[in-house]
């Protein structure tokens, strides 16, 4: 197995050293928004997209163009996968008081006038425990459209 150059492994090992509020203040350099990941998968997320960024600097242009054509059918796929409209409501009834959740397009759903990233936050948030938020909402399935 090859070693990785050094000026990654160097940001790898900032990156490590890294405190929770310099995780999240990367991470939205990174992918443009804010996350309440835990500091292990900021960290991974990030290291991530560092050997990302190097590898396809280093590539071929045959391989960089392989490269992003992978990534623009993931993002694809993702968008495909979104399976109701921006500002679609969900109502959950849950010990006698009526929550609404908002979905507001791409990861970003509103509740309370906050926006989160997903329903399970959401839930969780609700109950005080672990929930699929898509079932506690009574969402619909994702199901990828062809």
């Amino acid at each position: 197995m090859e070693s990785l150059p050094k000026s990654l492994l160097t940001e790898i090992n900032a990156v490590s050293r890294m405190d929770s509020q310099a995780l999240r203040a990367r991470y939205g350099h990174f992918f443009g928004e804010n996350s309440t990941r835990s500091t292990a998968s900021l960290r991974s997320e990030i290291i991530y997209k560092l050997q990302e960024r190097h590898y396809r600097k280093t590539v071929g242009t045959e391989t960089a163009e392989i490269l992003n054509d992978a990534l623009e059918k993931r993002e694809g796929k993702k968008k495909e996968r979104e399976p109701h409209a921006a500002g679609a409501q969900y109502v959950r009834e849950w010990h006698g008081k009526k929550y609404v959740l908002v979905y507001r397009g791409g990861r970003q759903y509103e509740y309370e006038g906050q926006m989160y990233h997903s329903p399970s936050e959401v839930a969780k948030l609700i109950t005080g425990s672990n929930w699929n938020g898509r079932e506690f909402f009574h969402m619909p399935p994702l199901k990828e459209r062809r």
